[in-house]
């Protein structure tokens, strides 16, 4: 999982790493089993 601390390690913390408005809305929801059940990218849903 990626969050503020390595978004910040690689420079992309201005648009990643945390939910505030204006960032890029990636976020992915997993099963209890930790496989991908839902993907957003850019505020939309891929999978």
């Amino acid at each position: 999982m990626v969050s503020l601390n390595p978004a910040r390690l690689l420079q992309l913390d201005s648009r990643k790493g945390s939910l505030e408005a204006g960032k890029d809305a990636d976020l992915v929801l997993f099963n209890p089993d930790f496989t991908a059940w839902r993907t957003m990218i850019a505020g939309q849903w891929v999978h």
